[in-house]
């Protein structure tokens, strides 16, 4: 992955820290599928940025529709399961706030994997399909915000497209060109709080063994 130094965002309108997280899964469903790939990456004034990137094994190594995100199951052999996978996910996320596109559905999944595992995804979340109904009224409502199209708008290389770590990078670096492009500045503080989700419920991170996965830190924030 490039470096994400030059990432520069709006802090006087947005929760800090953020986490931005994408996720590959084998279907729609979070109480009967499952998590097979998670990218994140973790923004906060003045620290390096934080990168946690990985496939996610499941019992059965069931990927799902390969033909939409690459994955096979000998891919997710020896990669770590979700519960070896929460000491590396909890240093990532615990205490941010979540930027997902479309983040109903990561907040269900993590929700299911984290109770799965005896514990509770308790992250305020922001979303960037959301965000640019609000700040794209001219674009059409269906169709208009999805990820890859909003990238082309704002002329983002797509690269990996439905890997998790590709739109994850490409959704930081939508989140600040739609952010910088907002035509009343002064309302984005509002516009974001309007945006926010709470939680639901408070975090839990069950004490775990530990597992394989480390996460990466990067050049400082600019």
């Amino acid at each position: 992955m490039r470096r994400e130094s030059r990432i520069s965002l709006p802090w006087d309108a947005l929760p800090s820290p953020l986490v931005l997280i994408d996720l590959e899964t084998t279907g729609v469903n979070p109480r009967a599928d499952r998590i097979i790939e998670v990218a994140a990456i973790r923004y906060e004034p003045g620290k390096p940025t934080v990168l946690l990137d990985t496939l996610v094994r499941n019992e059965e190594l069931r990927v799902g529709p390969t033909h939409v995100h690459g994955v096979v199951p000998s891919m997710l052999v020896g990669a770590p399961t979700f519960v070896e996978l929460l000491p590396a996910l909890r240093a990532v996320c615990e205490g941010a706030t979540m930027v997902a596109h479309n983040a109903s559905f990561e907040h269900g999944f993590l929700s299911a994997e984290l109770e799965r595992a005896g514990g509770a995804w308790g992250l305020p979340r922001l979303c960037t399909v959301r965000l640019s109904h609000r700040l794209h009224v001219d674009r059409p409502k269906r169709g208009g915000h999805r990820l890859g199209d909003l990238a082309h708008h704002y002329e983002i290389p797509v690269v990996a497209a439905h890997r998790a770590l590709g739109d994850v990078v490409m959704m930081a670096h939508l989140l600040i060109r739609m952010l910088a492009r907002f035509s009343l500045p002064e309302q984005l503080p509002h516009v974001v709080r309007g945006e926010l989700r709470p939680p639901g419920r408070l975090p839990l991170w069950p004490v775990e063994a530990g597992g394989p996965v480390a996460v990466q830190r990067r050049g400082p924030l600019s």
